[in-house]
């Protein structure tokens, strides 16, 4: 069996993002099990050239005629030459034999929507894109709705349809009216023996390592700086904790790094590791007590089912999350971690301090974590289903 695996994020060139992470997961553990897989990435340097580029030569025409290109045509140029970026290698795929393409997102998708590739594929759907986009570029409600049109072309092409949540194949149901038989939830898997419990002193080990104190509890924050995943409402109950009790690990990048760096203007108990390399993430799991995802709701939800969430929990953290999306399908309030109201920043500050006043008491919640990951959410389990899948697809 050949997989090829398409995407616009490049996993070969990101240090910390959910489906970056999740590519580099599927594809390394299909190789491992004799695969043989092709990757095709938009490269992220890509990115930065064309924006430059186009800038650069739109600039002479918006002198003379006294234009601004708006935000939302500066998105829907780069969509264009980012779908035809995928064009040419999919034409190259036209007689490849017993295989399958996986796309994992909307634009490397919606290239193989437009051409004969005489093989099955399938899309995954990680996220909510055309709410992202929406926000990012101001588009209208008249683009939303056409880019709305793009992404249901794409599934209804597509052979099947990949939910990382359930949560997820609602809303492609309800906002797409997708067939239910269609759309194929399969949760997201992760490396349980790199991301595992450690002991005590690999423990202090690590912490000082990162210059990060050894007699704390620590609560790490690991996602995209971003107003979706819930920043704001942290760093405002972090205000409301006295010193001495805690330290605060962030690690990511994103719009929302500023109001983290205030913290660390004028307290000594909080770390900004900034983006770091994904073979060293585990550590910073390693090094912590407590995993804290505010994330809130977006235009419908923002949550499949983060990566971040399962690596935690895996390593034994204590998590703390509002029960949004695809979060609500794997942690069990009181059981395998602490569920909070989204917005809530009472909620985040009451839950942080109840692992400070019951932190021996709550330690079933660590075990009770790690055996949720090794049973329902292992990278073999997510391997083996996609395969299966595959299969299926390719039998027609």
């Amino acid at each position: 069996m050949n997989v090829v695996i398409t995407s616009f994020f490049d996993s070969k060139n990101h240090k910390l993002g959910g489906v970056a992470v999740y590519q580099q997961n599927i594809v390394s553990y299909m190789r491992d099990l004799g695969i043989n897989v092709i990757e095709y990435y938009y490269p992220r340097i890509y990115t930065s050239i064309y924006g430059k580029y186009f800038r650069l030569v739109s600039m002479p025409f918006c002198i003379l005629h006294g234009c601004m290109l708006s935000k939302s045509k500066w998105f829907w140029h780069s969509l264009t030459h980012q779908v035809s970026f995928f064009e040419p290698f999919y034409m190259q795929l036209y007689y490849l034999k017993n295989s399958i393409v996986n796309a994992q997102d909307i634009i490397s998708a919606f290239a193989l929507s437009k051409m004969n590739v005489n093989i099955p594929w399938i899309v995954t759907f990680h996220s909510l894109w055309v709410e992202e986009m929406k926000k990012r570029y101001n588009l209208s409600d008249y683009e939303v709705s056409v880019f709305r049109r793009f992404e249901k072309l794409v599934f209804t092409q597509a052979h099947k349809v990949v939910a990382v949540s359930e949560s997820r194949k609602q809303y492609l149901m309800e906002h797409y009216h997708l067939e239910e038989d269609r759309v194929v939830v399969i949760y997201p898997g992760i490396d349980t023996k790199r991301f595992t419990m450690v002991a005590e002193n690999r423990k202090r080990e690590i912490r000082r390592k990162y210059g990060i104190p050894v007699d704390r509890i620590v609560v790490s924050f690991i996602s995209r700086f971003s107003y979706e995943k819930g920043i704001s409402f942290l760093v405002e109950a972090i205000e409301q904790i006295k010193e001495g009790d805690f330290h605060f690990v962030f690690v990511g990048e994103g719009k929302e790094r500023e109001k983290i760096d205030s913290l660390v203007r004028y307290r000594r108990d909080v770390s900004v590791l900034g983006a770091i390399s994904n073979s060293l993430v585990h550590e910073v799991y390693a090094l912590s007590d407590v995993f804290v995802l505010p994330s809130i709701d977006v235009g419908g939800g923002v949550e499949g089912l983060p990566i971040s969430l399962l690596e935690a929990m895996a390593s034994g953290n204590i998590v703390v999350a509002t029960s949004v999306g695809g979060i609500r399908e794997v942690v069990v309030n009181n059981y395998n971690g602490i569920l909070i109201e989204p917005g809530s920043v009472d909620s985040i500050l009451k839950a942080i301090l109840r692992v400070k006043s019951n932190f021996e008491d709550l330690s079933y919640m660590r075990v009770n974590a790690r055996r949720t990951v090794e049973q329902y959410y292992s990278i073999d389990f997510h391997v083996r289903s996609l395969l299966d899948l595959y299969s299926s697809v390719m039998k027609g």
